[in-house]
């Protein structure tokens, strides 16, 4: 499900010191670099740079171009994170990325709660509810206030 208007004022209203979620952060980087060395491993991975844009692509296509030709690029800002450090933020945002590449989703808040369904299987639900935030309340914001959001440890349990 999406986020409503009031799931993103809830957002935007949670305090940004507020560290009561950050075991369950914890574990989901955990699980976010984890994943990353196994696909690292087992696949050919992509050539990765880092750009300093917000977007490095202007739609899926393309980055299913690039991805298919074993090039990635990602964004470097916004990496301030009460939890993740910057590598892991970075990673994070490789899979996401890889995941955008694999399903075909686009950029929309649809897309993006689409990829977040693809992401969260076999994740327990606590973890399911860190990525939700990361994934799908983040884009939103992006998505209606036109900025990205400061990083924060919110928790919404009523979407699952």
């Amino acid at each position: 499900m999406l986020p409503t208007r009031s799931i993103l004022e809830a957002y935007r209203a949670f305090d940004a010191n507020d560290m009561c979620n950050a075991l369950v952060w914890e574990r989901l980087a955990d699980r976010i670099n984890a994943e990353y060395e196994t696909l690292k491993q087992y696949r050919a991975f992509p050539l990765i740079t880092l750009v300093q844009t917000d977007e490095p692509y202007a739609d899926l296509a393309a980055m299913i171009n690039d991805y298919r030709r074993q090039r990635l690029n990602v964004s470097g800002l916004n990496c301030q994170h009460p939890v993740f450090d910057k590598k892991t933020n970075i990673r994070f945002r490789i899979l996401h990325d890889i995941a955008h590449c694999v399903t075909h989703e686009d950029f929309s808040a649809q897309g993006e709660y689409n990829v977040f369904v693809h992401q969260s299987h076999g994740l327990p639900q606590e973890l399911q509810h860190a990525l939700y935030t990361e994934i799908v309340i983040q884009a939103s914001y992006k998505i209606h206030r036109g900025h990205f959001p400061v990083q924060k440890l919110f928790i919404n349990r009523g979407y699952l």
